[in-house]
């Protein structure tokens, strides 16, 4: 489906975060991560949902970390 990067078939697409993950390992970060909002081109409900779920992870990755 488009816009989607983190199941199979697609899930080879996705080099923003994976390359984003490699730079900054190389600063010397040990600890990265990346949310990945999905279905940003799949309709408003489905664009809505998928939003909101990023955002919780960042909270919550923000919570944990703070």
């Amino acid at each position: 489906m488009l816009g989607f990067h983190s199941k199979e078939p697609m899930i080879h697409w996705e080099h923003a975060i994976s390359l984003a993950k490699i730079e900054i390992q190389f600063m010397g970060f040990s600890d990265v991560r990346g949310i990945l909002a999905e279905g940003m081109s799949a309709g408003d409900e489905i664009q809505s949902t998928h939003m909101q779920k990023s955002i919780s992870e960042i909270k919550r990755i923000a919570q944990e970390r703070y």
